[in-house]
């Protein structure tokens, strides 16, 4: 969740990295099992992402109800990313903005395919590239 106050934001960033980092060691231990079945090596990665959900499903473009968040990812592939957010999402089509500068990031539409509540209120999404969005959404 988008919050002003700079302390909630401190707050919510160190809960998110303790979850990210007990993903991670959970993940190692199965890690071979998983490299077996995945189409792309996957790539580690740590960094705040936008997300504003839902959107149209043919048009990429942000319902009326849509919410910008912010999230943050675990691992980066060709095909997709994994992220968590403090929480919910409905299953569909999201906008993800990504990229070194968040003032100007690439988005992109994401397809959750898989999603998880893990720990202290936070939930882990699995989504697939679908395609680089043309538009960047409006500030909300």
């Amino acid at each position: 969740m988008v919050s002003l106050d700079p302390l909630h934001a401190e707050k919510q960033n160190r809960a998110a990295l303790r979850v990210l980092d007990a993903l991670d060691r959970c993940d190692q231990r199965l890690q071979h099992h998983y490299e077996m079945k995945r189409s792309h090596k996957r790539n580690a990665c740590r960094t705040q992402i936008t997300v504003i959900a839902p959107i149209g499903r043919t048009d990429g473009v942000p319902a009326a109800d849509a919410r910008r968040l912010t999230g943050w990812v675990r691992e980066l592939s060709q095909g997709g990313l994994s992220f968590i957010l403090d929480e919910k999402l409905p299953q569909g089509r999201i906008l993800v903005g990504i990229g070194p500068d968040q003032a100007h990031p690439t988005w992109l539409e994401v397809e959750i395919v898989r999603a998880r509540e893990v720990q202290d209120h936070f939930w882990e999404y699995g989504g697939a590239f679908r395609r680089r969005s043309e538009t960047a959404p409006p500030a909300t």
